[in-house]
């Protein structure tokens, strides 16, 4: 795993979580997740370097898997 690329995603979560405390994002269902996470992946496909996207995308993905894992547990 690339350390860099991990302590941009921890940045990104602190920095998410100061600006939404709560944990909002666990609110949000996975497909929702996912959806914003190919959403920053179509942008750097493009060309568009002015955010973080593939941190942002990286980030969502964790969300989607964790939401979806914490509803299959409830299920079970």
């Amino acid at each position: 795993m690339d350390a860099g690329w991990l302590e941009a995603v921890a940045r990104g979560l602190t920095a998410g979580a100061e600006k939404h405390p709560g944990e909002t994002w666990r609110q949000i269902p996975p497909k929702e997740h996912a959806a914003r996470a190919m959403r920053h992946l179509n942008l750097y496909r493009t060309g568009d370097r002015k955010d973080t996207h593939l941190i942002n995308a990286a980030m969502r993905c964790m969300m989607a898997y964790a939401t979806e894992k914490a509803r299959r547990e409830e299920r079970a």
